[in-house]
């Protein structure tokens, strides 16, 4: 199994990290009728570097994820990989590594996704739930990560805390 690394993003990663973000986006940008030059911007002023960290395998840059740490909570803002490395398992060893980052904070993992993305299956896969659904389609929802050992039940924002027990919304 390769061995995959982070490390601290620079400003020269901004051009990679758009890159990887809009090529499998651009086809949610546009099922959702989403101005993609509005999107591009807003892009722009929500990637940080201080908050992001480059994903590598044998040195070379594969990917990116940005997070961001709240009172009770690690927000995953962005996860992406580069298509060339999709479906290898890699998206599932990042996300064990910040549960764990997580849980040595007594914290739990949320994060937002879109409906009908893909990368759904893999956080559901993973034992995420759904916090909140909103009615319009394009509404990114929070889901999060349920650490029973340490009996984590955070969410923020918008989000209700899910009662996974009976399986609905608390």
């Amino acid at each position: 199994m390769e061995e995959i690394t982070l490390r601290p993003a620079k400003p020269a990663d901004f051009g990679f990290c758009q890159r990887t973000y809009f090529e499998p986006m651009r086809a949610t940008i546009k099922e959702l009728g989403l101005d993609e030059a509005n999107h591009l911007a807003n892009f722009a002023s929500r990637w940080q570097a201080e908050q992001v960290r480059m994903v590598m395998i044998n040195g070379q840059v594969i990917g990116w994820l940005q997070t961001a740490p709240t009172d009770d909570a690690l927000f995953l803002a962005q996860l992406f990989i580069d298509t060339r490395f999709q479906r290898r398992g890699i998206g599932s060893r990042l996300m064990r590594i910040l549960i764990e980052e997580a849980a040595h904070e007594n914290k739990a993992v949320t994060l937002g996704v879109v409906k009908t993305n893909p990368a759904r299956r893999l956080y559901e896969r993973l034992g995420f739930g759904v916090a909140a659904w909103p009615d319009l389609p394009h509404t990114r929802v929070r889901s999060q990560r349920i650490n029973s050992a340490l009996g984590i039940h955070a969410a923020s924002g918008m989000c209700r805390v899910a009662n996974f027990s009976k399986g609905t919304p608390s």
